[in-house]
């Protein structure tokens, strides 16, 4: 895995806090304390999806684009992002089993994360202040991809475990099926446009040729 997703250290300077949600300010201290179990107590993969999910519907999905927002004022959003993208990072590279039953789990994780990388990418886009406290939007989109890449391979890797357990190759396929789908409509969209006559491409007929064509 690439060393942009090791363990932040917490020896950082700690700014004022702005998370509003208790909730979300405990998990950050958790997160931010000792990775070094990166079980956090889960005893099965079964404990691992519910968790994964919470993630997506409640922090991963919920960074702001740059329109009124300004990155150093979002701190502690984004460290909160940065941790949990490393927790689940180390679930899904070493459980291949994870998502085995769990199909609606994992499309869910991968769309969170190609949100949050679109997302960052306007970010990208953005004049950043470097900073001390928090990643860059470069960064913390290269760890987004890093974590998609370890999905799709964990994805792959569960197929491999027998049918008796089960496989993830149908979920895995069903997510790049869709992927290509998008790029197939996308591309066809821009083949159109370009194909579409301008104003000055089109034939000029007089008026009794239109009239004729139109059956009156």
């Amino acid at each position: 895995m690439d060393s942009s997703l090791s363990i932040p250290s917490s020896s950082l300077p700690r700014p004022v806090p702005t998370l509003q949600n208790k909730e979300s300010v405990d998990l950050l201290e958790l997160l931010h304390g000792d990775l070094s179990n990166s079980s956090l107590g889960l005893d099965s993969d079964e404990d691992w999806i519910p968790l994964i999910s919470n993630f997506c519907r409640y922090y991963l999905s919920k960074l702001p684009n740059p329109q009124g927002w300004k990155w150093d004022l979002l701190h502690e959003k984004i460290k909160l992002i940065e941790l949990i993208l490393v927790v689940v990072a180390r679930a899904v590279s070493s459980k291949p089993s994870l998502f085995i039953g769990h199909d609606s789990g994992a499309k869910l994780l991968f769309t969170t994360l190609v949100g949050l990388h679109y997302v960052l990418d306007q970010w990208c886009l953005v004049d950043v202040p470097s900073s001390d406290v928090v990643v860059n939007p470069q960064t913390l989109r290269g760890n987004v991809s890093d974590v998609i890449f370890e999905l799709l391979q964990s994805l792959g890797n569960g197929s491999k475990l027998g049918e008796d357990k089960g496989t993830t190759w149908v979920t895995l396929t069903s997510i790049i099926s869709r992927c290509l789908g998008i790029c197939d409509v996308s591309r066809l969209s821009q083949l159109n446009h370009q194909a579409q006559p301008t104003v000055e491409d089109t034939p000029v007929r007089d008026s009794k040729q239109r009239v004729g064509q139109r059956g009156f």
